[in-house]
């Protein structure tokens, strides 16, 4: 594993509780036929996701190593040429699709959900993430 430019850009989640707290307001106030982006309440980077994750396994990020985002793309390029050119079954390593991905900013503006749903987002991330720590961690 290595980060991007760092991962030091925004990046939006949204705990699974929050989710179902989503599809809950859809189905008490939305209308049929409209979609929705949802994200947890408090914004954080890339590189702050992915510490927090590693955090819950007793894991540091201090030592991940970075790569430039155009050294990246240019792997992810010559991964999707290889891929096409031998037509090899399953997914590359690394695409385009998943450098864009988690390798720039990915956020969602989730204003229309709160205003016609009343959508929240009341599980923040800390008691997010302490839902997904094992039993036998949090005894």
């Amino acid at each position: 594993f290595a980060f991007i430019d760092r991962g030091d850009y925004p990046f939006s989640t949204c705990h699974v509780d929050n989710v179902i707290e989503a599809i809950q307001c859809a189905l008490e106030r939305g209308e049929g036929g409209r979609a929705f982006f949802i994200k947890d309440q408090e914004g954080q980077t890339f590189r702050e996701f992915v510490a927090s994750l590693a955090n819950l396994q007793g894991l540091s990020i201090d030592k991940v190593r970075s790569m430039p985002y155009w050294l990246v793309s240019a792997i992810g390029r010559l991964f999707d040429t290889i891929g096409a050119v031998t037509r090899k079954d399953g997914d590359p390593p690394i695409s385009r699709s998943m450098i864009r991905m988690i390798g720039r900013e990915f956020t969602v503006n989730d204003t229309a959900a709160r205003r016609e749903l009343g959508y929240v987002g009341r599980t923040l991330r800390d008691a997010g993430l302490q839902s997904y720590e094992e039993p036998s961690a949090r005894r």
